[in-house]
């Protein structure tokens, strides 16, 4: 499964993991989902020549559903780097969000999973091999 559909499949959700493939291409995504919604409102308000005002009102409503998106991916990110959810609250720093996408991940399970893309992690007696027959 590729990185944008495994985000994709869990966009509000805030179990488990987000690698930083998968976070750098679901910001790509849905910063350019913004762009079009927000575009093509525009277009809808300029063409029916409704008056400016009344434009802001779906453009905050689409800029939160993409806030929303955005919070449970940070989330799952910094579980990737086995930290709490809590450190997502850092998206009201600017920079914030950035330096979160750079941090390398845990190599292997940590306490919110295995890693994303279907990795498994290391056996009991260490080193990394084929996961444990159930």
């Amino acid at each position: 499964m590729s990185a944008i559909q495994r985000a994709w499949s869990k966009k509000f959700s805030a179990e488990g993991r987000a690698n930083r493939a998968e976070f750098w291409l679901f910001c790509l995504v849905i910063g350019l989902l913004y762009l079009v919604l927000s575009f093509v409102v525009g277009m809808i308000f300029g063409l029916a020549q409704v008056e400016q005002e009344y434009l802001i009102i779906p453009i905050i409503v689409i800029w939160i559903f993409v806030l929303i998106l955005q919070i449970f991916l940070l989330i799952r990110r910094v579980h990737d780097f086995d930290c709490s959810g809590a450190l997502a609250l850092l998206i009201l720093v600017p920079i914030a969000p950035i330096v979160l996408g750079l941090i390398p991940g845990t190599p292997g399970p940590n306490r919110f999973g295995l890693p994303p893309g279907g990795g498994y992690g290391p056996p009991p007696g260490g080193g990394y091999g084929p996961p444990p027959n159930s």
